[in-house]
Order: C-alpha cells, then sequence, then structure tokens
C-alpha cells in the first residue's frame, strides 16, 4: 500500500505551532570631520591726518568678498565585521559509545525518579542507530520492556498524525489551509463567534492559535471505560470559551487537536481511527501502532484495541513507600486526534524516518 504522507505535509505536520524568526543587522558608524572654518585677513586701517586736531573717525571697512572653500568629504569609519568562527565538525559516536551515553542518562533517571520502565529509538539521517527498553512492562508478571513489542502511550505526539491526514486533504485540495473551521464542520460542532470578529481557521488550530481555553480536569481523562463517550458529543459538550481572536497568541489546547481531527473525518467520511490507520500507519508498517484503546467493546465508540496489542500494552505504575503500585489506565478516546495513539519504539522509528 502506498502512502499518502508526502514531504510537504510531513514538514508541515511537525512544525506546529507557531513560526519565529530572528536577526541582525550591523550598521556602520559615520565619523564626520569638518574643516575649519576660513578666516580672512583684514587691512590695516590708516586714518588720515587733518589740520585740525581732530581727525575723523574710521569708516569701517566693507567686507571682503572670498571664494566659497569647498567642504570636504565625510570620512566614514567603517568596522570590519568579526570574523567568523570556524564550525567544528561533528562526528557522529560510534554506537557503543551512544548506548553507553544513554544507558547512563534513562538508569540516573529511573533510579531519581522512580520509573518502572522506559524505551526508546535513536535514528540519524534515515537509519535507525539505537533501540532499547529498559525495566519492565508488567511487575506482576516480570515482563521486561520489548523495543519492539511494548505498546506506550505516546500523548500529544498524536497530534502530528492529525496535522498530517489534514494536510492530506489541503494537499488534495479538499480543505483550505487559511479556509475557516466551520466549513468543514457539522454544525454541531461548529465554532460560536462568543463575541469575536475573526473566525477560527483550520492554520489556527494547527499552531495553538484560535485563541480557546485550555483545561483538562476533570474532562480530558478517564478511569471508567463506560464514561469515555465520542467525539463528537466530547466536543460538543466541552466547548471552551474563546478569550482572544484567533491568530494572535500561542496557547496550547487539546480541543483544537480533538476538532481538527472531526474536521478531517468529516470531510473523508471516515472515522477518525480509520482514516489515520488507512492513511498512515499501515502505509508506514507500523503494526504495532493504533489510536484504539484498550477497553471493552461499546456500539458508540470506535471498536477497541485489537487483543493482540493489548496484551503487549505497558502498565501504568506510581511509586510508593512499598515500591511500586500498578494504576489503572486512564482513557483518552473521546478525544483520539490529540492524544490516545499508542506505539513501540520501533514503530516510533519507524515513523521518524
Amino acid at each position: 500500500m502506498t502512502s499518502r504522507v508526502s514531504p510537504a505535509a510531513a514538514f508541515m505536520a511537525a512544525m506546529l505551532a507557531l513560526w519565529s524568526a530572528a536577526g541582525s543587522e550591523a550598521r556602520a558608524q559615520e565619523a564626520v570631520v569638518s574643516a575649519p572654518a576660513s578666516t580672512t585677513a583684514q587691512p590695516e586701517t590708516s586714518v588720515r591726518p587733518y589740520s585740525s586736531l581732530r581727525q575723523r573717525r574710521a569708516r569701517p571697512q566693507r567686507p571682503v568678498a572670498t571664494a566659497p572653500t569647498a567642504r570636504p568629504a565625510p570620512i566614514v569609519a567603517t568596522t570590519p565585521p568579526p570574523a567568523t568562527p570556524p564550525t567544528p565538525g561533528i562526528t557522529p559516536l560510534p554506537r557503543p559509545e551512544l548506548e553507553a551515553f544513554v544507558d547512563g542518562v534513562v538508569q540516573r533517571a529511573m533510579t531519581r525518579d522512580h520509573i518502572a520502565g522506559v524505551t526508546l529509538s535513536v535514528v540519524q539521517n534515515g537509519q535507525v542507530v539505537l533501540k532499547k527498553g529498559y525495566g519492565f512492562a508488567n511487575l506482576g508478571q516480570r515482563k521486561r520492556v520489548d523495543p519492539d513489542r511494548t505498546l506506550f502511550r505516546v500523548a500529544s505526539i498524536s497530534k502530528t498524525f492529525t496535522w498530517i491526514t489534514l494536510m492530506n486533504e489541503i494537499e488534495a485540495g479538499r480543505m483550505r489551509l487559511d479556509g475557516p473551521v466551520n466549513l468543514y464542520l457539522p454544525e454541531p460542532l461548529q465554532v460560536k463567534d462568543q463575541g469575536k470578529k475573526t473566525q477560527v481557521r483550520l492554520r489556527d488550530l494547527m499552531t495553538h492559535t484560535a485563541g480557546f481555553e485550555d483545561r483538562a480536569l476533570g474532562q480530558l481523562f478517564e478511569r471508567d471505560p463506560n464514561r469515555v463517550r465520542p467525539l463528537t458529543d466530547y466536543l460538543r459538550q466541552e466547548r471552551p470559551r474563546r478569550v482572544r481572536e484567533p491568530g494572535l497568541m500561542p496557547s496550547y489546547s487539546n480541543y483544537g487537536a480533538a476538532l481538527a481531527g472531526a474536521a478531517v473525518s468529516n470531510v473523508t467520511g471516515k472515522p477518525f481511527e480509520q482514516l489515520v490507520s488507512e492513511e498512515i500507519i499501515l502505509p508506514a508498517g507500523m503494526t504495532r501502532t493504533t489510536f484504539r484503546e484498550a477497553r471493552p467493546w461499546r456500539d458508540d465508540l470506535p471498536a477497541p484495541m485489537a487483543e493482540t496489542l493489548a496484551a503487549d500494552l505497558s502498565d501504568a505504575f506510581s511509586w510508593t513507600p512499598m515500591g511500586w503500585k500498578t494504576q489503572p489506565r486512564e482513557f483518552m478516546g473521546q478525544v483520539a486526534p490529540a492524544a490516545s495513539a499508542s506505539s513501540t519504539a520501533g514503530d516510533m522509528a519507524r515513523y521518524m524516518t
């Protein structure tokens, strides 16, 4: 199956929120040296004698016309630009040295922060140079983390998948980056103006500049799978306040990413979980990545995670004075486009390459 993810789409997806540019310009300082004012010698005044003792006062001499003196051209003092230091060569670490460095960083963090399990992959120039698992995915069974089998929640990396699906539709001409998001949403999910003058665009959702408030407590995560709502219900019931005009200031928004997922799902006519699987996950060969969650079947929700994947999903843990304690999983399917993906280190390496 051929992937529909173009380089431009992947570039735009990874380049979220916000663009910035910085620069500096060296300016020359001018020191202007002027010639001294010209002077003209005045002739001596002679007093003509009279026969009487009285003498006539000497008349003041008329000014003597002088030729104008050319003003010398300004002398500009310039400061030569500082010499650019040579760029040091970047030599990749040999694999054993890289692995030793990463081992030290991870093991110190696991000890300091009481982390039960870690998985990671390192990619350079399109090649996987390190892939490794540490600790345990399940304490009861003493199941160790396997970088190619153990699934972890990848949280907001989910948003980059959503941006790629959105860019695919934009490049196909079915959506416009600067088009109002309301053009692509059913009426119940459309963004109300709430006194604001400007409509929210797809670009604003992708750059987190829609002007929404963002909140998580009490409605973003669910511990009880029976309380998970369909995406459309969540978006309609948890509509945030618009606190500023769009495009002015970045403010992270899980709601905005979920709304973007609903928009692309509405345009394609496919449930989001199916769409992202068909357009990104399967074409990339990411056989152990999914936006579905390990929960019981419900008719009003997307199908749950496949049992073969759920069996390798890492448990959640918390640290207590008695040691690690397994915690119930949190469910985020109601904001799936923003946060519900699970994957392995091996699959994420494929995603990066």
